[in-house]
């Protein structure tokens, strides 16, 4: 009888252990998505950006220190984007706020358009490097292809401005062109403005930004061997030389500072 009541106790503690374990199992609480943070590169004068692991993490670009970027960590890496990594341990905390779109004047940021012109130079350029619309040989592929814009050279962190009213239809991280800001036109009919290389943009998708109002920064992200801005003009399913829409960009090389 002893044995058959210590036997009894025995199953019925095995029993509630059971249920203890698979209550806790039940309720154990199911791990979230790592958060998106904000980080700034800090370690290094300049940050390769690499493809993802499927790849073998080739590098497709680069980050010049300063540069401000959006992501979520993964183990060492922070993926930017839908398919882009750095090295989390080359990035700092972000010190400082963006700063909020403001309508800065045109002698700030760059020059009012010239008479029998529909756009304004969107920044100013010392002249390295600057290169103009184009078949030319790519400074960092080597291949003979197009230069489907104008580059205005100058130091990283320089305001760029909306050449012209519209609204911004992406903003976000491109293959080549790093942090990138494109802007549609609709006065103009079918036509949109690209700013690429930016070292960071304070505008999002889907604002209206008016001309001459700040927009970015420039920077020396994605493929480039200099800060400078590459600024395209589409109209339709084409590129077209900016300075038919701007003016010759030699008329603006001078540098210019923030407001």
């Amino acid at each position: 009888m002893s044995a058959t009541l210590s036997k009894n106790r025995f199953v019925a503690r095995l029993a509630a252990f059971a249920l203890v374990a698979a209550g806790a199992a039940i309720a154990a609480p199911v791990p979230a998505e790592a958060a998106t943070v904000t980080r700034v590169v800090c370690k290094t004068a300049s940050l390769n950006v690499r493809s993802g692991p499927g790849t073998r993490y080739a590098k497709v670009g680069t980050l010049a220190s300063g540069a401000r970027v959006t992501g979520t960590p993964s183990g060492s890496w922070l993926k930017i984007g839908t398919s882009r990594y750095i090295a989390a341990s080359y990035t700092c905390a972000p010190t400082t706020t963006v700063a909020a779109p403001r309508v800065v004047s045109s002698a700030s940021v760059a020059i009012a358009p010239r008479a029998g012109y529909r756009m304004m130079q969107p920044a100013g350029t010392n002249g390295s490097p600057t290169s103009g619309f184009g078949m030319r040989n790519n400074p960092v592929t080597r291949a003979n292809v197009l230069h489907n814009g104008v580059d205005l050279g100058n130091q990283a962190g320089q305001p760029v401005a909306a050449a012209a009213g519209g609204v911004v239809s992406y903003a976000g991280w491109t293959t080549g062109g790093g942090n990138s800001l494109y802007v549609t036109h609709g006065q103009f009919g079918s036509v949109s403005t690209r700013y690429l290389h930016l070292s960071r943009f304070v505008v999002k998708k889907g604002q209206s930004v008016r001309t001459g109002q700040l927009i970015g920064y420039t920077g020396a992200t994605g493929s480039v061997t200099k800060p400078h801005l590459h600024f395209s003009v589409k109209v339709g399913a084409g590129f077209v030389d900016p300075q038919g829409w701007i003016g010759p960009v030699a008329g603006y090389a001078r540098a210019v500072r923030p407001s």
